[in-house]
């Protein structure tokens, strides 16, 4: 063998690693979206009603930044002109 050069064996070990790389990236993408298909998804969103976080403080000027940062504004537009009641997933089986 000369300087250099890589044994035959090498290479076929790094494609055969690269096709399981592949092959485990594949399967976690599967199962993940599984899980997500699965799950019933609810989104809960905090506000801070002051930054010393004692109660009856109240800060309007950031829970105002935070409403806007989280994009509740649009989230509650968009809930009214399209879709203002949630229909239950069996009925649409039906």
């Amino acid at each position: 063998m000369l300087p250099g050069e890589k044994p035959i064996k090498d290479d076929k070990v790094k494609k055969r690693n690269k096709k399981l790389l592949g092959s485990k990236f594949r399967l976690q993408i599967k199962d993940l979206m599984q899980e997500l298909k699965s799950s019933g998804c609810h989104f809960i969103r905090c506000l801070k009603q002051n930054e010393e976080k004692k109660p009856g403080v109240f800060n309007s000027h950031l829970v105002l930044n935070q409403i806007r940062y989280l994009g509740i504004v649009e989230i509650i537009n968009i809930r009214k002109e399209l879709y203002p009641v949630r229909i239950p997933y069996e009925s649409f089986q039906k």
